[in-house]
């Protein structure tokens, strides 16, 4: 177990990945599992997770052979949970500039291909809530090879999906939104409600309120897309398919 202060920054984050782990060459795909509401998905065989501080509470219930790593500064670890942090590759400093969430996607391998967010939609802090939809966009320019982003609610459910520049098949029927942080032109395609060609202008209301009429549709966009699946659709997305990056 190694300890990051405050002074430390991301660089020494890199060397103690080449000194305490390495990525297994083939792994495009990564689970990350945080402090809120976590659990496992299922279907864990043959998935790699990446324990973010207090979603290690749920740790003890995969198998002692299981792929994973684990990092944070334990401080949404309840006092029960405490001796968890004995397991943690990267023990950061309470004091430190930088969130759990930054740390952990400095150390993601570079050929990433699909992230999968699992217990960090909702809770108490609405700032971190903020401040980690900029960081995975952030992230998200970074990685030329990710082809989406997935973030999951405590019901469960497929909640947001940040999508990179290109087409891809949704598999999913009911109510979504689109957002942007950069104005951009996408084309949506499939039985919806509002299909076509639009220019959607950054954080504007243009793409608000959208369905799918049908099983799957499809969306080309020039840069990074939100897209938020409201709670009260029928389903959940089965499936998020790139088609062309």
């Amino acid at each position: 177990m190694s300890t990051l202060t405050q002074q430390e920054d991301f660089t020494k984050i890199d060397k103690l990945r080449q000194n305490k782990f390495t990525w297994p060459k083939r792994e495009k795909t990564v689970w990350l599992i945080g402090p809120i509401n976590p659990y496992i998905p299922s279907g864990f065989k043959n998935k790699f997770f990446l324990f973010i501080d207090g979603g290690a509470k749920i740790y003890p219930l995969l198998p002692l052979n299981k792929r994973t790593l684990l990092m944070g500064d334990g401080d949404s670890l309840s006092h029960k949970n405490q001796s968890l942090k004995n397991h943690f590759h990267f023990l950061f400093s309470k004091n430190k500039n930088f969130t759990d969430l930054e740390g952990a996607l400095n150390i993601l391998p570079k050929n990433l291909k699909n992230l999968h967010c699992i217990g960090f939609l909702g809770g108490k802090r609405e700032d971190f809530q903020l401040l980690q939809f900029h960081l995975l966009e952030k992230f998200a320019l970074q990685k030329k090879t990710l082809r989406h982003i997935s973030l999951y609610s405590s019901k469960k459910k497929l909640g947001w999906l940040l999508l990179t520049p290109g087409t891809h098949l949704i598999n999913f029927t009911g109510n979504f939104s689109v957002l942007t942080s950069k104005t951009q032109q996408i084309n949506l395609v499939g039985k919806l409600a509002y299909p076509g060609k639009v220019k959607i202008l950054s954080w504007s209301g243009i793409g608000i309120n959208n369905e799918s009429k049908s099983n799957s549709f499809t969306i080309t966009c020039e840069k990074n897309l939100w897209i938020h699946f409201h709670e009260s659709s029928r389903q959940c997305p089965k499936y998020v398919r790139t088609l062309v990056k």
